[in-house]
């Protein structure tokens, strides 16, 4: 018997791997044990049926209980079961797939000999996860049963699911006895392994098909672990349990559905047939299912189940297909889990794609790991070719689009090769797709960056696809998706769910607050299809191939919507517009919310579209359209720069403005604007106004170079002021609409600008001064429905094309603002409180701190002495101060401006206040307003880089940089804001034209410069940051330049030279100061060069230095002036002669501890000297004697040899300084050198002795450069 089963057609041909051997020795066996089982039943009769002994109950074992199941086979069956059971448990070559085959054939062909529970008894009892074994005990074997481990548990676990497989599809006949063996078995393999849950739940599906619903229901009902698996919460539910639950989910017994909670309440399941063979009716019957599966309540209670299919990467997991049956109507999860082609491309729907797309594929698997991810280009693919154009937005999300890009633009990445599959699929998606679903392909990738896709991606295939649509196809896909937004409806759509819920008749209560809800949200948020029109309107706006006309037809519609209500009656009777009639069907529908959202994007779009286009993005469609046109094109690139140069002229802001404007005056149309406020009706009147104004004078073509860019920035700043108004009618400003109006009439026509104090006889404020006003308060005014960032950019150009005409009261305006403290903002009482107050309180505050850090309480009274009479007194520094502010503040508070308050300041503490919002929040807006300020600023140091004003600017800059570094009341903004006022100071404004603004008229006083100068050399000393030390220190190097430009010099500036002195005394004097070398050395280089004015001091300060380091940093400083060999120096070194041999004589008196030290001090002092030759100079007698006398007494001191060559050149300056004789002094520079090198030389030879007779002769004698030499060393 076993010998038949093992020959060449028998059990060893079934492990081939060659699946047509496996199927022909399997129907040889079974036709083998077929006739053996029918011989068997004709030889013999069964005596009894009964069991046998103990199996009834369950006491005969498992061995038994497999015996009793065969018991009708015939021996020759019985074997071959057995062993066909036991091989499932192989893991050679194909043992599992051929075993598993020839026992589902032997099974079907047995006839009634075994039925399906004792086939699954078999298998269980067979495959058992445990072994035995023989042990000897004294002189008796027992048999022992061990546990079996690792790969063979594995093994016998995998053979269970094969043979249960092959059980239900043998064909037997499945009772609910058979169900529940089946199902226990395959419910304890999964739970002894977690990777092989997924196999056995596709069995338990084929067996739930095979069974009825009463056997169905019995099955889940009684086996306690699938009971489990179904009512598991999500968090610890897997994803083969809902898997089970979706397919049966119609035959569940009613209590396990009620307590399942994969499954949502309430709803009626979909049809069964739905997964095995889908159809137009099943998928109808399913959408109350599909809707309330994928809502995204359930969704979000789903997303852990989901999660963990990615263990059965990098395959897909059978509940994906099955959720997509319910997903896309048509859909066969069984051939798409085989990989074969569904062969129906039916469209999604729409809102459960939405909801299934973004709460798990784009905010969970895209943002996860490398398995995630992976899986979600799986589902891409799988959903791509069943999109339409209205579902490309809904899956080409950026997650998805920022991790294609980014495994694209790595060919080593691990998701390259999934990447490369998903671009392949798009490209021929695009490429056989219509129109309408190219252009929202397209659009989809622009938004992720357009050209910058294909370059990032380093693709060439997207390139063809951006340029695949134009003409005719784009116009009519901007008319199919206006359609799209007329046809939506004001409200949110009612969800498929509520609407099952109505058909069934009941939680009619609840229907109506979920309707209530969906109302109020909807008054907030425009429809989702209302949303999605726009936004792809402004996306086709942006395509290269849109032209001029398709842009104002985008922009036209968007106006319309947006501003206007219309009457559909009057304008089907009386209108003519083509637009206005379309418009008018879904004008009064339109919710306010849709409105706002038309606004909005009605802005941005035409500011954008206004502003001529990048040099990066010009270029790279040049490169595009020579590449597609070829050589026979070789005109056609002139062509279309001339077509881009024509666009980029074009002002679609005042164009749609005009279009408003007619539009409005049409039968049955009225603006929202003007019904909502009066203010609004005013504030359009007037800009209504000033754009025909501007446009008159434009047309009539007589503006010069100088005014055409201010009427066309007054222009556009007037257009976007109008849609401002008509978009957010409570914030219009009238009165900014009429100082606009009145500015133009004055700048530009010559008239009176009238002020309030004109009849009192006072002189009406300047027309830049109320110009200022006006961008000012624009600046400050927040809009949380509409864009501000188009409107600020307006501001801060009109600002920049006015900025030369900039008045004093414009720039304390502006700076004012950006000196404005912080914690006046904390609370909404102290929002008015003075000006004046808060100004002298800063002042006073630094002017203590200012004489608290310019004394020391440790110092003696002698130094503090010094420290009063070197820096002027702290008195003096304070009472300075104070009148200088107090003087401008009586200047800037005139009654003019007194009357006006700041208008400005007032308007945005006004709207601050009405807002109720908190103190962070208020502070959190005046930041961001000095921030827009400071851009102003540096805006008018570009363009006006030599004004007279600038010098102005630097203490309130400095002011609210100390303020804006002094705490974290503003948190991360306050930092940005100190960070970008000490770029503005240090890299702006102290690198423009100082000597011009200060040679220029009207420029800054003596007075205020040397108050200036002292603030500055006090931060620069005393502040305990460095970044402020920093800026405090260019600034005042900027404000000695200012000096310089405006008395020739900074020596010919008396202020300047004395605060020159202060700094020095500062530097020596006082032991708090943070001045050092690199403050001095910096002015010491070009442009000032202040060598020779810094010399006289230094020459003063060495000769007064009390302390070893004192003199070493004079000396240092003397060196860096003696450096540049200038003749001014030169010259300032022969005036002070005197001064020069003191510290020559200080030099020599005094030497220093540390060799190195001492030979610098010499080569000052040699440097000195010659500087002193070269200017003319000449030591007398009486200051000669004692330096040569010193200098004899150092070089007998037996010095470092070093110090010895230096003492001999200073020996060798002083003489020629006594002759006089200044044409050995140009030399002596070399000739010193030269002397180093020697002495150095004969210093080591004389440190070996033994050589030329215990050391050379020079060395020996002490002498450099020969005979002379050597006797002036002896003298």
């Amino acid at each position: 018997m076993a010998a038949t089963l093992n020959g060449s057609a028998g059990l060893n041909a079934l492990t081939a791997s060659e699946g047509d051997v496996r199927e022909k020795a399997a129907s040889g066996l079974v036709e083998e044990l077929v006739a053996s089982q029918q011989q068997f039943e004709q030889e013999s009769e069964l005596e009894s049926d009964e069991e046998p002994a103990g199996t009834a109950n369950g006491k005969g074992g498992k061995g038994k209980a497999v015996d009793r199941a065969l018991r009708r086979c015939s021996p020759l069956l019985t074997y071959a079961v057995k062993r066909l059971v036991k091989g499932l448990a192989s893991g050679r070559q194909g043992a599992r797939q051929g075993f598993a085959l020839a026992l589902t054939l032997a099974l079907g062909r047995a006839g009634s000999s075994i039925s399906a529970q004792g086939a699954a008894v078999v298998v269980k009892g067979v495959l058992e996860a445990s072994g035995s074994s023989k042990v000897e005990q004294g002189s008796h074997l027992l048999l022992v049963t061990v546990a079996t481990q690792g790969g063979e548990q594995r093994d016998m676990l995998l053979g269970q699911i094969f043979g249960f497989g092959a059980v239900v599809r043998s064909g037997l006949a499945l009772d609910a006895a058979a169900g529940r063996e089946i199902a226990a078995g395959l419910v304890h393999v999964a739970e002894k392994k977690s990777f092989l849950r997924e196999a056995a739940a596709a069995v338990l599906l084929e067996l739930a098909e095979g069974l009825g619903d009463e056997a169905l229901a019995a099955v889940v009902g009684e086996v306690d672990g699938l009971k489990a698996w179904m009512t598991a919460p999500p968090e610890s539910a897997s994803p083969e349990a809902l898997l089970l639950a979706v397919r049966v989910w119609g035959r569940l017994p009613a209590a396990v559905a009620a307590a399942c909670p994969l499954l949502p309440p309430g709803c009626k399941p979909p049809p069964p047939t739905l997964f095995t063979d889908p159809s137009v009716s099943a998928a109808r019957a399913a959408e109350p299912a599909a809707a309330a599966l994928f809502s995204e309540a359930h969704l979000e209670l789903l997303v852990p189940v989901l999660r963990g299919s990615t263990q059965s990467h990098p395959r897909l997991h059978g509940v994906w297909p099955t959720l997509l049956a319910l997903l896309i109507p048509g859909f066969n999860p069984d051939k798409e889990q085989r990989q074969s082609e569904s062969g129906h491309n039916a469209p999604p729907r729409t809102c459960e794609l939405e909801a299934l797309w973004g709460s798990v594929v784009e905010r969970e698997l895209f943002v996860s790991s490398h398995e995630r991810k992976y899986l979600g280009f799986m589902l891409f693919r799988i959903l791509l070719p069943h999109l339409k154009s209205e579902h490309i937005p809904l899956v080409f999300t950026p997650n998805f689009l920022r991790c294609l890009s980014n495994n694209l633009s790595k060919a080593d990445s691990h998701l390259n090769a999934a990447a490369s599959k998903c671009l392949d699929r798009i490209t021929a998606f695009a490429e056989k797709a219509d129109a309408g679903v190219r252009v929202a392909v397209t659009l989809a990738l622009q938004r992720h960056g357009g050209a910058g896709f294909e370059k990032l991606t380093k693709a060439k295939k997207a390139g063809p696809m951006l340029e695949g649509v134009e003409g005719q196809a784009l116009q009519s896909q901007i008319a199919q998706v206006q359609s799209t937004f007329c046809a939506a409806a004001a409200g949110n759509r009612p969800s498929t769910a509520n609407g099952q819920q109505q058909e069934e008749g009941g939680a009619e209560d609840t229907e109506q607050e979920e309707e209530g809800a969906a109302a109020a949200a909807a008054s907030a948020q425009p429809p989702a299809q209302q949303q999605w029109a726009v936004e792809q309107l402004c996306s086709l706006c942006r395509l290269p191939a849109a032209t001029v006309g398709d842009k104002l037809a985008v922009l036209r519609f968007l106006a319309l919507h947006a501003f206007l209500r219309l009457d559909p009656k009057a304008a089907a009777a009386k209108g003519k517009d083509k637009e206005l009639k379309a418009a008018s069907q879904c004008s009064a529908e339109l919710a306010p919310a849709a409105r706002r959202l038309c606004a909005a994007r009605l802005i941005a779009l035409a500011d954008a579209l206004s502003k001529p286009p990048s040099k990066a993005s010009a270029q790279h469609a040049q490169q595009q359209k020579q590449g597609k046109g070829g050589p026979a094109t070789a005109q056609q690139p002139s062509q279309h720069a001339r077509q881009q140069a024509q666009q980029q002229q074009h002002d679609f802001v005042s164009d749609v403005v005009a279009y408003i404007d007619r539009a409005g005056q049409a039968p049955g149309a009225a603006l929202v604007a003007e019904e909502a406020s009066e203010a609004a009706e005013q504030a359009l009147g007037a800009l209504r106004l000033l754009r025909q104004a501007l446009a008159k004078r434009l047309q009539a073509d007589n503006a010069s170079a100088e005014a055409a860019p201010r009427l066309k920035a007054l222009q556009h700043l007037a257009g976007l002021l109008t849609l401002q108004a008509l978009g957010d009618p409570q914030a219009a400003d009238a009165s900014a609409a009429q100082d606009l109006e009145h500015i133009y009439r004055v700048a530009f026509e010559g008239a009176e600008l009238a002020g309030e104090g004109s009849d009192g006889g006072e002189q009406a404020p300047h027309w830049m001064d109320t110009l200022m006003d006006v961008l000012l308060a624009l600046l400050a005014q927040t809009s949380a429905s509409l864009p501000s960032a188009p409107l600020r950019e307006a501001v801060e150009h009109v600002f920049r094309v006015f900025c030369d005409q900039l008045t004093p009261t414009g720039m304390q305006d502006m700076l004012r603002v950006i000196g404005r403290p912080v914690q006046q903002s904390q609370g909404e009482e102290g929002i008015f409180d003075s000006e004046e107050e808060g100004e002298e309180g800063g002042d006073a505050a630094s002017s203590e701190d200012e004489e608290g850090g310019g004394s020391d309480g440790e110092s003696s009274d002698e130094e503090g002495e010094e420290e009063g009479s070197s820096s002027g007194g702290e008195e003096e520094t304070k009472a300075a101060e104070d009148g200088a502010a107090s003087s401008e503040d009586e200047e800037g508070m005139s009654d003019e401006a007194m009357f006006r308050m700041d208008a400005k300041l007032a308007a945005y503490f006004a709207a601050a206040k009405q807002s109720k919002r908190g103190a962070r929040a208020q502070r959190e807006e005046l930041l961001n307003f000095k921030l827009r300020v400071i851009a102003l600023l540096d805006a008018f140091i570009k363009k006006v880089p030599g004004s007279p004003l600038l010098p102005t600017a630097v203490l309130p800059l400095l002011a609210a940089l100390v303020s804006s570094s002094g705490g974290g009341l503003g948190g991360g903004v306050q930092q940005v804001v100190a960070e970008r006022l000490a770029g503005l100071v240090q890299n702006k404004l102290c690198k423009s034209r100082a000597e011009a603004s200060g040679a220029a008229d009207g420029g800054v006083s003596e007075d205020d410069l040397a108050a200036a100068l002292r603030r500055c050399l006090y931060l620069a000393s005393r502040s305990p940051e460095a970044r402020l030390r920093q800026v405090a220190s260019a600034a005042y190097v900027y404000l000695l330049r200012v000096a310089a430009g405006a008395a020739g010099s900074v020596g010919s500036h008396p202020k300047a030279a004395e605060s020159l002195s202060a700094a020095l005394r500062d530097l020596f004097t006082k032991k708090r100061t943070r001045l050092g070398r690199p403050f001095f050395e910096a002015l010491l280089r070009p442009p000032l060069s202040l060598g020779p004015l810094l010399l006289p001091l230094l020459l003063d300060h060495a000769a007064a230095a009390r302390s070893d380091y004192q003199r070493a940093e004079v000396l240092s400083l003397l060196a860096a002036v003696l450096k540049s060999r200038s003749p001014e120096v030169d010259r300032a070194a022969a005036a002070h002669a005197a001064s020069v041999g003191s510290v020559v004589t200080e030099v020599l008196t005094r030497p220093y501890d540390k060799a190195q030290r001492q030979v610098e001090a010499l080569k000052t002092a040699c440097q000195l000297l010659e500087s002193l030759a070269r200017g003319g100079g000449a030591l007398s007698r009486e200051q000669l004697d004692p330096a040569e006398q010193a200098a004899t007494a150092a070089a007998a001191g037996s010095p470092a040899p070093k110090v010895q060559g230096q003492l001999l050149r200073l020996s060798d300056l002083l003489r020629d300084s006594g002759i006089g004789g200044e044409a050995d002094a140009k030399q002596g520079g070399k000739a010193g050198s030269k002397q180093v090198l020697e002495v150095g030389a004969a210093a080591e030879e004389a440190r070996q002795p033994g050589k030329g007779g215990g050391g050379s002769k020079k060395a020996r004698d002490g002498r450099v450069g020969g005979g002379k030499t050597a006797k002036r060393a002896k003298k």
